[in-house]
């Protein structure tokens, strides 16, 4: 899967509230993360970055779990598996 079928289907998956996986390869997925309430998604229109992020819908949206069969995994360990897959 190309990096550019990801992300519209990242979008589709926020844009419809649906949280299902989106299968990468065999034993890795993504989980879309509806809702997102972290760091990025708090402050992103805050003080200073409200003109920067004024006009970008989508804020946060691809923030997302990467997910391998045992749960989540290290970042070291995640980048070294999927980095050439995401």
């Amino acid at each position: 899967m190309k990096a550019e079928e990801i992300i519209d289907l990242v979008i589709q998956r926020h844009e419809n509230e649906d949280s299902s996986i989106i299968p990468i390869c065999k034993g890795l997925h993504l989980e879309p993360m509806l809702n997102y309430t972290g760091k990025m998604a708090r402050n992103a229109y805050w003080q200073y970055k409200k003109n920067w992020h004024k006009d970008r819908k989508y804020v946060g949206i691809l923030d997302h779990k990467i997910m391998d069969p045992t749960g989540k995994m290290e970042h070291s360990q995640l980048l070294a598996r999927s980095l050439g897959k995401v």
